[in-house]
This record gives structure tokens, sequence and C-alpha cells, in this order.
């Protein structure tokens, strides 16, 4: 029967390969031009592969609208275009930098506007959801 002190000898000598070989297959991948991201540590995880999700590239105008966006530093001091509502101001009484919330009429007032999905949305039946339309 094995010790104490070998079980826990065993388990770091076990602990120190694991991350040896980690490391390993991070310089593999940073070699071959396909490093992750390190976090707290440890590497993020890599994109999810969804069949059926595109990978369409940005159009011009949503590049040209991302180039000119700003940070909102305050959400009282945005000037919204005639038939446009801010939102309801009662929700960011207490907000603080950058930490904004919007109503739902407020954002849907911006549906028709805003048709492009993100690259990596992947299809609602995917996820177990239905399309409004359906």
């Amino acid at each position: 029967m094995e010790s104490e002190e070998a079980k826990k000898q065993r388990l770091q000598q076990q602990e120190e390969e694991a991350n040896a070989n980690a490391k390993k297959a991070e310089v593999r991948r940073a070699e071959e031009g396909k490093a992750r991201p390190v976090q707290n540590g440890c590497p993020t995880p890599g994109p999810i592969n969804i069949p059926g999700a595109s990978r369409s590239a940005h159009p011009a105008s949503f590049l040209s609208a991302l180039a000119s966006a700003r940070h909102i530093q305050g959400v009282r001091q945005i000037v919204y275009p005639e038939g446009v509502h801010g939102p309801m101001a009662e929700l960011n009484v207490n907000a603080s930098g950058g930490k904004f919330r919007y109503d739902r009429d407020f954002l849907l007032q911006f549906m028709k506007v805003c048709t492009e999905k993100p690259d990596k949305l992947p299809p609602l039946d995917a996820i177990g959801l239905k399309h409004a339309d359906q």
C-alpha cells in the first residue's frame, strides 16, 4: 500500500507533467501560428465549431461605423436624432462608468436598422430556439 507521502509526491509529479505538456502544446501552437490567448495563466478556449454558422466578412458600413464609434461617458448626454427616444433614465440613476442599462423599447427601435449578426452566432435551432416568424 502506498504511503500518504508517496501519494502526494506521485500527484505532484503528475501535475508537473501535465503543466509541462500544456506548456509544450502552447509553444507548438505558437510556432504554428495558432496560439490561443492566455487569461489568468490558462489558455482560453478556441472557437466553437457549429455546423451552419457562417463566417461572413464585415461589410464596409459596419467597419466605418465601428471606426467612428466612441465610448459613452453619460447616457443622459447623448442627443438622439428626431424620432429616436433615449433609454429610460430611471434605469441608469446609479450607473457607473460605461455600465448602462437599456429598456426594451429603446432597443427595439433599432431592430430594422441593426440586421448584421455576429460572425460566430449559431443558428437558433442549434441552441434550441425558434425564429420569431415561425
